[in-house]
């Protein structure tokens, strides 16, 4: 089935949307806007949006370069991408274990690309 996206929703595609089997964690605001979010559960009625995620750093313009499942119940992710409530948001679902070792790698991170 090939479903038209409305006009009045953008949704720039699945960079935006981190899934682990049917849980998934949407990212909006760089590309992405909010409504996407309802408009994929809309058409994939099985998916169970956990939370979403307000990307606000620009070099992470999709969700996947800021976050990832490492398995159904833990994320890794890097928290100045995000707002403080979307970092809220991710701590009330406990899906948070690793976030000091993505900011101690992305500390050196520059180092070794150098």
């Amino acid at each position: 089935m090939i479903r038209k996206m409305p006009e009045d929703i953008y949704f720039e595609g699945f960079g935006d949307v981190v899934c682990h089997e049917n849980r998934a964690i949407i990212g909006h605001d760089i590309p992405s806007d909010i409504p996407s979010g309802e408009f994929l559960k809309e058409i994939v009625p099985d998916l169970k949006i956990l939370t979403q995620m307000k990307i606000v750093d620009d070099h992470y313009f999709h969700l996947a370069m800021a976050l990832g499942f490492i398995n159904a119940d833990t994320v890794i992710y890097y928290p100045p991408a995000f707002d403080s409530e979307s970092v809220a948001g991710l701590k009330k679902r406990s899906l948070i274990r690793f976030q000091l070792v993505v900011q101690m790698l992305m500390s050196i991170l520059p180092v070794i690309i150098w």
